[in-house]
């Protein structure tokens, strides 16, 4: 395709092939980081549910945290490895979608978790580690608060 300038005796030429091509790569390549970076997400949040929640391993608990707990959370982590209770494990666990926050919730990704029974956990990912997660069945008021604002950005 030949674009002519009206204003002027010179002509440019645009391929609109190698735009449109050039074009298409660029967002592939965004594309394609972007499934990389919730793919990576969906695997650390599942493994989250998988071995800290589920699991009963108190080394494999400590060696997760160890590996894959961002460093600001690590220490509220080892605080509760002994003391989850099998009724808040997660039946048949199933990434429903992965997000990025709206309004930067501190997080790179938002990966939302549910179980057979409709339980649900999100999990926030920063800097390719498990930063925190909210559950449906927590207690605290302010977790509960916290659920429902990060559960709004999910369709």
């Amino acid at each position: 395709m030949t674009l002519a300038s009206g204003c002027s005796n010179s002509y440019e030429t645009v391929d609109s092939a190698n735009t449109t091509s050039t074009t298409t790569n660029a967002a592939a390549e965004q594309s394609a980081d972007a499934m990389e970076k919730f793919d990576t997400a969906e695997k650390l949040a599942l493994e989250h549910v998988t071995v800290f929640i589920n699991g009963s391993d108190v080394e494999t608990k400590k060696k997760y945290i160890e590996e894959n707990i961002h460093p600001h959370s690590k220490a509220a982590y080892q605080l509760v490895t002994a003391v989850l209770s099998s009724d808040q494990k997660f039946v048949n666990p199933k990434v429903i979608e992965t997000i990025e926050p709206k309004d930067n919730k501190k997080a790179d990704t938002l990966t939302l978790i549910r179980d057979d029974n409709n339980k649900e956990v999100i999990v926030y990912i920063v800097e390719d580690k498990m930063s925190w997660a909210f559950s449906s069945e927590d207690d605290s008021e302010a977790l509960m608060v916290a659920f429902e604002e990060a559960r709004s950005e999910f369709k």
